[in-house]
């Protein structure tokens, strides 16, 4: 989660170079301006999916804390017993008359 928040500023910093580069009309980085332009743009691209990540991580960390936990499972022991001597089948049946 910490990742995309340090992500961010990185991206945005090379984003905004590459765009005031291709702005300033001169060729920087053994680029031509185009291609500044187009290398600009998709790191401002990854900075705000960067973002997206980080807010969405913490956006779930919290609802994952407030949620309740989930509900306890019955044991067998928990169970309400009724015997019904149609269902037995672990005794022996009375002989025939």
């Amino acid at each position: 989660m910490r990742f995309h928040l340090i992500m961010v500023p990185i991206w945005l910093c090379v984003g905004v170079g590459f765009v005031v580069a291709h702005y300033s009309g001169v060729e920087r980085f053994g680029m031509d301006r185009e291609r500044t332009l187009l290398v600009g743009m998709f790191a401002l691209i990854l900075a705000a999916y960067n973002a997206v990540r980080w807010w969405a991580a913490r956006a779930n960390a919290k609802s994952r804390a407030q949620s309740s936990p989930p509900p306890r499972k019955r044991s067998l022991e928990d169970r309400p017993h009724e015997y019904n001597p149609a269902l037995d089948f672990t005794r022996e049946e009375p002989p025939p008359e």
